[in-house]
């Protein structure tokens, strides 16, 4: 999002690592906190280490979670619940009446054979994450959350990061929509603008 904030009209092609995500882009500050499991975000002291000043909050958990052939479809109905709650319920910045919340789903899997599945007994399947895309937008908009599909936007190009890196939408046609999306459901930008 702060490469298309930032006036680039390219495909994003590569992703800088989790610490240097953060950026400023006019008057907007974007931190990115990592953190693909919700293990900190589904804590209450996520409001006052992770939310405290935000008045947009988009959240991604899932794609991480349906890799563990420890987690459960029940499991994760209660990580997305604890999360939507908690940050629900974050105290409001000064001035700010209402928090703007955005739930993505997890992206569709590329169907990998190589030796990282074997290994790590990597679980993702796209019928797994079709199921848990479904749950999580019916438990988000519950919530009161906005939802950008980001299963339904990757699926169709899937195959294309067998030919990158295996497991990212980095230098496919999935990206623009996603952000587009995710621009929009925050407001950010005015009709002219996007």
């Amino acid at each position: 999002m702060v490469h298309r904030l930032s006036g680039r009209q390219d495909i994003l092609t590569s992703s800088s690592k989790a610490g240097s995500k953060n950026a400023t882009v006019g008057n907007s500050d974007f931190k990115f906190l990592w953190d693909p499991r919700g293990t900190a975000l589904s804590k209450p002291a996520a409001c006052e280490e992770m939310i405290a000043n935000a008045d947009v909050v988009v959240v991604s958990v899932g794609a991480h979670l349906a890799a563990s052939n420890k987690i459960s479809t029940s499991q994760y109905n209660e990580t997305l619940q604890s999360i939507f709650s908690i940050i629900s319920g974050c105290p409001l910045p000064p001035g700010l009446s209402k928090r703007t919340l955005v739930y993505m789903t997890a992206p569709a899997a590329p169907p990998r054979t190589d030796e990282y599945v074997r290994k790590y007994s990597d679980r993702r399947t796209n019928v797994r994450l079709q199921h848990w895309a479904e749950l999580g937008t019916e438990v988000a908009l519950k919530a009161g959350w906005s939802v950008v599909d980001q299963f339904d936007l990757t699926l169709p190009h899937n195959l294309e990061p067998l030919h990158t890196d295996l497991a990212h939408y980095l230098a496919t046609d999935a990206m623009d929509p996603i952000v587009d999306e995710v621009v929009g459901k925050i407001a950010i930008c005015g009709e002219d603008d996007i």
